[in-house]
């Protein structure tokens, strides 16, 4: 008797744990289809934002925004998760975080005369500098638009560059 009952309890309370996870994933879903009607410019720009419950402006954004945002409709703040995660689990990190693909530094850049016309591809720009013994900093200066060239040749991050909300890549093939 006990065995029975103590499985019907099992299976009730198995039954409600899918539903609560369905139930979740349907406002996840339904927060993220939300979203998507609402009109938001493509923008990577770099921003600064508050911690916890930080986001960019509502009208810009990337993809990711989309995901932070719609677990955020359903009361989970990515931001703050991650952040904690990261104190109590660093090791279980990529090691070479600050080396890592992700860090603008290891971008593909491109080196261009100061005409214009495309020279070399660089898969980061720490290799470009030094290849080209070339300040890292000034070159990052270039690239990020703050000074016109380094070393005497003009640097362009290479990937997908937007202008009037149409992507065009930048690189060889726009020389």
């Amino acid at each position: 008797m006990k065995t029975k009952i103590l499985t019907i309890l099992l299976l009730i309370w198995s039954f409600n744990t899918v539903i609560g996870q369905n139930s979740f994933y349907n406002n996840l879903s339904d927060s993220t289809l939300e979203l998507t009607k609402q009109k938001v410019i493509y923008d990577p720009s770099y921003f600064s934002i508050s911690y916890p419950n930080g986001d960019v402006p509502s009208d810009r954004g990337v993809c990711t925004d989309v995901v932070i945002r719609a677990y955020r409709k359903v009361g989970i703040d990515l931001q703050k998760e991650v952040h904690e995660d990261m104190k109590q689990n660093f090791d279980k990190y990529q090691k070479d975080r600050i080396g890592g693909i992700n860090n603008k530094q290891n971008q593909k850049v491109g080196k261009f005369t100061k005409n214009g016309k495309f020279i070399e591809e660089y898969h980061s720009i720490r290799f470009a500098a030094r290849e080209n013994k070339v300040n890292q900093g000034n070159l990052t200066a270039c690239v990020n638009g703050r000074v016109k060239s380094a070393g005497g040749f003009i640097w362009k991050r290479l990937g997908i560059k937007y202008k009037s909300n149409s992507p065009i890549m930048v690189g060889e093939n726009n020389k």
